[in-house]
C-alpha cells in the first residue's frame, strides 16, 4: 500500500510543481525506474520463490518512491520563491511600460460569448 501511495505521490508532486510553473524531474525513482524495476525482475525471474523477490523490489520501490517525493517538495520549496520573484519583476516591468507610454496600451478584446453554451437559448 505504501508503494502505491508513494508511487501517486510521485507523480502528483510533479504535476503541482508543473502547475507553479516549474520543471520537477527530480528525484531517485521516476516513472522510468519505477516500471523497469518491477517489469524486469518479474520477466526475469518471476516473483521468485515464495514472492520474496517481488516484495523485496515493491519494498525498495516504495523507499524510494517517498525518497522522490520528498526530493521534489524540497526542489519546490527551493525553486518557487525565485519564481514567485521572477513574477514580480516581470509584473513591475509591464506596470512601468504602461505608465511610461500610456497610449500604447491596447485594450484586450473579450471573445463574444457563445449563444450556445451553457444557460442561453438561441431562440
Amino acid at each position: 500500500m505504501i508503494a502505491i501511495l508513494g508511487s501517486l505521490l510521485v507523480s502528483y508532486a510533479r504535476a503541482r510543481a508543473e502547475g507553479l510553473g516549474l520543471d520537477c524531474k527530480v528525484g531517485i525513482a521516476q516513472r522510468a525506474e519505477r516500471i523497469l524495476g518491477v517489469g524486469i525482475a518479474s520477466l526475469l525471474v518471476g516473483a521468485g520463490p515464495h514472492a520474496l523477490l517481488l516484495e523485496a523490489i515493491v519494498a525498495l520501490l516504495a523507499v524510494a518512491s517517498l525518497i522522490t517525493v520528498v526530493q521534489r517538495f524540497a526542489y519546490v520549496y527551493r525553486h518557487a520563491g525565485q519564481v514567485d520573484e521572477a513574477l514580480q519583476a516581470e509584473e513591475h516591468m509591464q506596470l512601468e511600460a504602461v505608465q511610461q507610454h500610456p497610449e500604447e496600451v491596447r485594450r484586450v478584446k473579450r471573445p463574444a460569448l457563445d449563444p450556445l453554451a451553457k444557460g442561453h437559448s438561441s431562440g
